[in-house]
């Protein structure tokens, strides 16, 4: 929450129960204020405050608490405001409300603010009703309730306060409080963005990039994420920042993307931060610098954003641009993973079972894998479904071991293809059926997984679940021997001796071989010494 202090002219008006007369000596001050001449301000408010003056009062609480004319001095601020306050004046009671609620000047005391908030509030001082609903929102100063929540942002909102308007908005799309409607927040979030709000630009943007309430518009979700932006809101610059990587209304182009996010991370933004890291990690757009990853990842770590500490716990792990120290590690994933956050989760599985960094605990390992998996990681069901299948740290079961398969498989997980692929094949845990093998098979090959390409040729090459087809078989088995399996080079040999799916040709066959031999496999030597001789 920011402190609701616009300029001395604004607050004056805003002011409502006690504004300025004009030709008044406060009116002076005003104008002295406004030219810079802070002196001068001071020394026409100062008499008019220490003879009971309330506007006067509040004016010199702002000027002690910016420092114009005056050394800042919180302490005095809220003197000046209390005396105000103390007065009836609404915005010194909101400014009061402000300091006690942070411990600005005094010791902190949530339970004093609300009294003053609520004294401004009632007085009908839009900020302070919306300041009076944040207390309630958030459970601060009183016990959460989200009733009184909305019935004050509902008073501020009616006097034309976008934040409020805002507040209600995210209320209303979030079911908070009320029965979601996107309807109604669409309408709050409108009046606010129309009177400059950019967080209410953000959250619309958001609408109709989602397609709730509103047709889904990339384009019209970019415009609106492009004006906060531009304006330096933080969110509305990830947001575009994350149109522009992914082309989602704008056309794809990371150079923008890292720039929009620069300008984000540059105010402490966590997510763009974390997805400077991730740019750097990766060599998106830019060279692969996995040292200056790991900076902006501990930026956002220390921040507590779960996505880094997670990130930043694998560079630990794997030793990228950092010395490897599984124990610095374990600590980064431990407090992604106290989050909730999925990736963590299953790295830190990982530790726990080896005993890496963590004294090994198969049992939390297990607890965390299942958690990662139930989350939608497929590295993590691939995994489960292994433990299962093999009885390893559970009990045999391979009813449970194919649905985690099925569903890691399902996400494209090329070696949870492959082992469906070989249950469909041999008829374990799943029916017999070769032409469902062959499609998984095909699935985990396309990714270039080296063992589904031998055996999708060895079905090609024997009509098994699929038409026979020697070209297929010698083009599967040649992708596979080009990624260095020596079974793959030795067939692909064999192709080449005998013309099978491809011109014969000793030569190339003999080439196979040696590779094959190379790799110490005694068939392939045998076939290259016949040759030979």
């Amino acid at each position: 929450m920011r402190i609701w202090l616009r300029s001395l002219v604004l607050l004056f008006v805003l002011g409502g129960t006690a504004q300025a007369d004009p030709g008044s000596d406060l009116d002076a001050g005003l104008d002295a204020h406004a030219r810079g001449e802070y002196d001068k301000a001071i020394a026409i408010w100062r008499p008019l405050a220490e003879s009971g003056d309330a506007l006067a009062q509040q004016a010199l609480g702002l000027a002690y608490q910016k420092g114009h004319g005056v050394p800042v001095d919180l302490e005095e601020a809220l003197r000046w405001f209390r005396n105000a306050a103390l007065r009836g004046l609404a915005p010194a009671q909101n400014n009061l409300a402000f300091m006690l609620q942070n411990g600005y000047g005094t010791p902190k005391d949530e339970t004093a603010a609300i009294e003053w908030y609520r004294k401004a509030a009632e007085q009908g001082f839009a900020q302070a009703q919306k300041n009076l609903g944040l207390m309630h929102e958030e459970g601060r100063g009183v016990p959460q309730d989200l009733d009184q929540a909305i019935k004050w942002y509902r008073e501020a909102a009616a006097l034309g306060d976008a934040d409020a308007q805002t507040k209600l908005g995210a209320l209303y799309a979030e079911g908070r409080g009320v029965e979601q409607d996107f309807d109604a927040a669409l309408r709050f979030y409108q009046r606010a963005a129309k009177a400059g709000d950019n967080r209410a630009k953000v959250n619309l943007g958001v609408m109709y990039e989602r397609g709730n309430g509103v047709p889904q518009n990339h384009k019209r979700a970019s415009e609106l994420f492009r004006q906060a932006a531009e304006a330096g809101n933080a969110d509305a610059q990830v947001n575009l920042g994350l149109g522009y990587e992914h082309g989602r209304g704008l056309v794809r182009d990371v150079r923008k993307a890292f720039e929009w996010y620069a300008k984000a991370a540059a105010q402490g933004h966590a997510q763009a931060q974390t997805m400077l890291g991730i740019f750097h990690e990766f060599g998106r757009g830019r060279e692969r610098r996995p040292d200056i990853a790991r900076d902006w990842y501990l930026k956002a770590a220390n921040q507590g954003y779960a996505r880094a500490q997670a990130n930043l716990g694998a560079l630990y792990a794997t030793g990228n641009g950092v010395d490897r120290d599984f124990g610095e590690a374990a600590r980064w994933l431990e407090r992604a993973a106290a989050q909730g956050n999925a990736d963590a989760e299953y790295n830190l599985s990982l530790l726990y079972q080896s005993g890496q960094g963590v004294v090994r605990d198969p049992a939390r390992s297990l607890e965390l894998l299942r958690s990662a998996a139930g989350k939608g990681i497929d590295n993590a069901q691939f995994g489960l479904g292994l433990m299962y299948a093999e009885g390893r740290g559970v009990e045999r079961d391979m009813r449970v071991a194919v649905t985690w398969l099925l569903k890691a498989a399902g996400q494209g997980h090329a070696q949870a293809q492959y082992a469906v692929a070989e249950l469909f094949r041999q008829g374990t845990g799943l029916p017999k059926d070769a032409a469902r093998a062959a499609k998984f098979h095909a699935e985990a090959a396309a990714q270039g997984f080296a063992p589904a390409q031998f055996v999708l040729a060895m079905m090609y090459g024997s009509g098994e679940g699929v038409a026979r087809n020697d070209a297929q078989a010698a083009e599967w088995f040649r992708k596979a021997a080009e990624q260095g399996m020596a079974l793959a080079q030795f067939n692909l040999a064999r192709m080449y001796e005998n013309g099978w799916g491809v011109e014969l040709d000793l030569g190339i066959a003999r080439q196979w071989y040696a590779k094959a031999a190379a790799q110490g496999d005694a068939a392939a030597a045998r076939k290259l010494q016949e040759l030979k001789s």
